[in-house]
């Protein structure tokens, strides 16, 4: 917990939702995700769809680094958390 909370606070997780990296309009766009209900437990069912334009997709992720995607796979799942609250 305490590596967790401590990569948190060094990443800037918790502001990603009030300032998102640049291109997350693209990103969203490109690899759309929401919470689609709940399953039998009451936990939220998460759907990513990526691949709306295949072609574009793969040229977005190959002009991406490996940090830049995490980064947006993090700002998409805090959204959702903060969403879902």
């Amino acid at each position: 917990l305490e590596a967790e909370l401590a990569w948190r606070a060094r990443e800037g997780v918790d502001q990603l939702v009030q300032a998102p990296p640049v291109g997350r309009d693209e990103f969203e766009w490109l690899m759309p995700a929401g919470c689609v209900g709940h399953d039998r437990e009451g936990r939220p069912v998460i759907l990513e769809r990526p691949g709306r334009d295949r072609q574009a997709v793969l040229a977005a992720l190959a002009a991406m680094s490996a940090e830049e995607f995490v980064r947006q796979q993090v700002c998409s799942k805090e959204c959702i958390r903060h969403f879902l609250g």
